[in-house]
């Protein structure tokens, strides 16, 4: 059994036991940013903090991408491809 945490989110005593993995989501930490290589650090330590066992923990990292200048406007990671081999493609 897996589950998929955000940051902060602890399920509690003796629930972890019952967990083979459990995939932290350690992006979109900063609503507008990129998260950090530091924000992931202090996001482990906040969970194994919670007690859940250190190689249960799975890294979570996006298949997406934001723009910048508006968050809410997302591309899947396909899209991210496409896009980059039709600029490869344009003179």
């Amino acid at each position: 059994l897996s589950v998929a945490l955000h940051v902060g989110q602890n399920l509690g005593n003796g629930a972890y036991d019952y967990v083979d993995r459990i995939n932290l989501m350690t992006y979109d930490l900063r609503m507008g940013m990129h998260s950090t290589v530091g924000d992931t650090k202090k996001s482990i330590i906040l969970m194994l903090d919670y007690g859940i066992p250190r190689d249960k923990l799975i890294i979570g990292i996006p298949c997406y991408g934001r723009d910048m200048d508006d968050f809410h406007n997302v591309k899947s990671f396909a899209e991210l491809v496409r896009e980059q081999k039709n600029r490869k493609r344009s003179p």
